[in-house]
């Protein structure tokens, strides 16, 4: 899978792992963006592998794109 396996990420809680997973591959994001319809968050490889089976969001099933996906923000630690 596209994503980083979940058990690299030792320091991190369960609550977080879930935060930080991609709603495709459930791993860790990596290389994250983020859907214009539902404002989920998918790893870039992920999403793409998607869009070219199926022309609908994973997540709402509402048409999309590759130009509906935008970078994910820089999550910034409180």
């Amino acid at each position: 899978m596209p994503g980083y396996e979940k058990e690299r990420f030792v320091s991190i809680g369960e609550s977080e792992r879930n935060e930080l997973s991609c709603g495709i591959c459930h791993e860790i994001l990596k290389e994250p963006v983020v859907a214009n319809c539902c404002l989920q968050t998918f790893c870039r490889e992920c999403i793409t592998q998607w869009l070219t089976n199926d022309s609908s969001c994973p997540y709402d099933r509402k048409p999309m794109t590759s130009n509906d996906m935008n970078p994910a923000p820089s999550r910034a630690d409180e």
